[in-house]
């Protein structure tokens, strides 16, 4: 139930913020085509999340919620003073809104990283165990005169360790630490953001301290951005259809 009422809250809230669009940002074809873009997206990766299994009602309501807000931060960013009633105003609350989210999403990015990372060292050491416990034959003794248990493959077990090929054998470093793939990722994360709110390099005369980021560069590389995360999106949902083969999970 209150994921429900979360999913219901996620969509209404986009379809109000769709609707303020179309009738604040109104008289601009660029801004018509940037809404409608959107809502026709919300609606086509809903219904199409709906079809099958591969993702949830409430990733739906997110992924509407955020690409909704990226539309919203894209026109108001149109330095066209006719499309664009915001113009000149102070935008430091869609800063901080901006800074949040960032925050938050970098946050769960490494939240999920380290806890995915336990639990496949967890994973990793348990079957090592077992692994090696399978091997051993015997009893194992620490004492340095006496031969201790062998394993299957004709490794010794002597004070505790084991010599031989069996060694060779039992002995793992673990997996592969990746951990360079979430810093490259943080950081790339964190220069987007650092770019979106410096404007890109590219102060209009129309912006103030409050909203430095007025402009045709901002406004197309956020509305790229909302293109993007729809694009993952739906590959996300069909790329499981399209090949049933793979393993995706």
């Amino acid at each position: 139930t209150s994921i429900l009422g979360a999913c219901a809250i996620l969509f209404i809230g986009s379809f109000t913020v769709i609707g303020f669009m179309y009738h604040h940002f109104q008289g601009c074809d660029i801004n018509m085509a940037f809404i409608s873009i959107t809502l026709l997206l919300i609606i086509f990766t809903t219904s199409l999340q709906l079809t099958g299994e591969e993702s949830s009602l409430l990733t739906s309501g997110l992924v509407s919620a955020w690409t909704t807000y990226l539309a919203l931060s894209a026109i108001s960013k149109n330095p066209n003073g006719d499309c664009n009633p915001r113009l000149g105003k102070d935008d430091a609350q869609g800063i901080l809104l901006g800074l949040g989210v960032t925050c938050i999403s970098l946050a769960y990015v490494g939240f999920s990283y380290t806890s995915s990372s336990t639990l496949s060292n967890s994973k990793f050491q348990k079957e090592s165990e077992n692994e090696s416990s399978k091997h051993v034959t015997g009893v194992v003794t620490n004492d340095d005169d006496k031969h201790g248990a062998t394993d299957e493959s004709g490794g010794e077990y002597k004070n505790g360790a084991i010599s031989g090929d069996g060694a060779n054998e039992i002995r793992d470093d673990g997996p592969v630490s990746e951990t360079w793939k979430l810093d490259a990722t943080l950081g790339l994360i964190s220069c987007f953001i650092a770019m979106v709110l410096t404007g890109w390099g590219e102060i209009s005369a129309d912006g103030n301290a409050a909203n430095p980021d007025m402009g045709k560069v901002s406004m197309w590389m956020i509305i790229s951005a909302q293109w993007f995360c729809f694009f993952l999106y739906i590959w996300t949902i069909t790329a499981p259809r399209l090949f049933p083969d793979r393993d995706f999970s």
